[in-house]
């Protein structure tokens, strides 16, 4: 593990949960008793998503590949820990999975296939809650991350209604301020 990771992982342990996390778990809850509801974070890093989903009632599976980011997560029943790839997961059945900043880090090679189980994996009604990094991004030049366009992703997500999908350019900062030009596709979706 370098350094940089477990930086991030001091910075980003104790935030808030991501936006879309928190409008992921909305569409849920209409529908759904949390308490009976599984949830998939997929690419967990320190846990944010985690620690809300459970505080939600949620049961929730945090899967990181590298085990001293999810290390703090830990102290109840209604949680599952696996250090894992992406590419070798054993994906469940799901209400709700949630995968932020995280999907791209897979390799090309594996993305579509991990991306197909993924999306067998959500439970019909289940919400989506991900974002994918655009070719345009300062890491595409990295070969072992998927970095696609619009109609790559679309068609990654067919047998899913989408209902939000948002694509953001911009230069900005990581985690720890040093900047960036970030190029990513934010995803809402469900299954019917």
């Amino acid at each position: 593990m370098t350094e940089s990771y477990k930086e991030y992982y001091k910075i980003t342990g104790n935030k808030p949960p991501h936006d879309e996390t928190l409008r992921a778990f909305e569409l849920l809850s209409k529908t759904r008793d949390p308490a009976q509801s599984r949830a998939l974070d997929f690419g967990c890093g320190a846990g944010r998503d985690s620690r809300f989903l459970l505080e939600q009632g949620l049961l929730v599976t945090a899967v990181d590949a590298d085990p001293e980011g999810i290390a703090n997560l830990n102290g109840t029943d209604r949680l599952t820990v696996v250090a894992s790839t992406f590419d070798t997961f054993t994906f469940e059945v799901y209400d709700l999975i949630t995968s932020r900043w995280a999907l791209s880090f897979n390799s090309p090679a594996t993305f579509d296939d991990m991306f197909s189980r993924l999306k067998a994996s959500l439970r019909p009604g289940g919400i989506l809650a991900c974002n994918i990094f655009g070719k345009n991004d300062e890491w595409s030049t990295n070969p072992k991350m998927t970095f696609l366009n619009e109609e790559e992703i679309r068609v990654l997500l067919e047998g899913l209604q989408i209902l939000e999908f948002q694509e953001k350019e911009y230069d900005g900062q990581q985690a720890n301020g040093t900047p960036k030009h970030w190029h990513h596709f934010d995803i809402l979706a469900t299954k019917a």
